[in-house]
């Protein structure tokens, strides 16, 4: 997935939030500043640094590649598009196991997204370790 905004606002708030998520700058071009990365990113106008007047243009303004974003109550979701699927089977114990720390989480419906959001965290994890990160 690439993301890509005005060189003005990429802020070092914005650019050390796309580090730490594995994102690196491919391209630096006309004003604009693109990077490229996998993981989904949720921010807010106090993560990046900016006032929410701010915060709303910089929504409007960037642009994904190969994903979506979605500004919901205050909040700036960015996610790759997802069509691949993974079966996965597991045992009874297993099964009950998931359910019961994805509820604790607060994953109260989806056990999937708990599922995917652990798996990526595991994923990210071994990335730091060797340094891809």
């Amino acid at each position: 997935m690439k993301i890509s905004m005005p060189e003005e606002m990429c802020n070092e708030a914005v650019r050390k939030g796309l580090s730490e998520l594995g994102y690196r700058l491919v391209r630096r071009q006309n004003g604009w500043v693109t990077f490229e990365g996998v993981f989904s990113i949720r921010t807010t106008a106090d993560r990046v640094g900016i006032g929410l007047r701010e915060f709303a243009r910089f929504c409007r303004t960037i642009r994904v590649e190969g994903g979506r974003k979605i500004r919901r109550k205050g909040a700036l979701i960015i996610e790759p598009v997802r069509k691949r699927k993974l079966k996965v089977r597991l045992s009874g114990d297993e099964y009950d196991a998931l359910t019961k720390v994805a509820k604790d989480r607060g994953y109260t419906r989806n056990i999937s997204s708990f599922f995917r959001d652990s798996l990526i965290s595991s994923l990210m994890i071994r990335m730091e370790w060797r340094g891809a990160i």
